[in-house]
């Protein structure tokens, strides 16, 4: 999905799958792990911890706050499920084409071609690895900075430097 899609998504999906498509886009979530987030998974705060349909394995993330916040407002919490309707649907597999379909309709509406509920976790995992690269880089720059000044100062420590990083001088 172009980020011009994603918003148009999100301008006109309404409950659901205006929280799905969010969710997926935080977590990479699938969604079948979306239908069948149960509260459990849910804690009132830090990361949403689940097992996937696809592969058992357990998987954590951490969405918004807002969005757990949104979620726990607009779903009944006396189902096992955050989604009932969807879970209930998702987990009879007559039924779970219907909840795939219901997608593309919602994207044919937009002109919204080619593309599938699935799409949304592959923008996930390149937004999430240019975050990590953004993440390591600096952490290898501060660290090469830190060596560099290091050896300016003729300091045999990293130690001594940071020292001299953190004191602020009086003026």
């Amino acid at each position: 999905f172009t980020k011009e899609e994603i918003a148009l998504l999100l301008a006109n999906a309404k409950g659901f799958w205006n929280i799905a498509v969010r969710l997926s886009q935080a977590t990479g979530m699938r969604l079948g792990d979306i239908c069948t987030l149960d509260w459990a998974s849910v804690g009132t705060e830090g990361p949403v911890k689940w097992m996937t349909m696809k592969t058992a394995a357990l998987v954590e993330a951490v969405p918004p706050p807002e969005l757990l916040t949104e979620i726990r407002a607009l779903y009944p919490t006396g189902s096992n499920y955050c989604f009932p309707k969807y879970a209930h649907r998702y987990l009879c597999l007559p039924m779970r084409t219907e909840i795939i379909r219901e997608f593309r309709v919602l994207c044919r509406k937009l002109k919204i071609e080619g593309k599938s509920f699935h799409c949304l976790r592959h923008g996930f995992a390149q937004d999430h690895k240019n975050e990590q690269k953004r993440e390591l880089l600096d952490r290898l720059i501060e660290e090469l900075a830190l060596d560099r000044t290091k050896l300016a100062m003729g300091h045999s420590s990293s130690e001594t430097t940071k020292g001299y990083l953190r004191e602020q001088p009086a003026a």
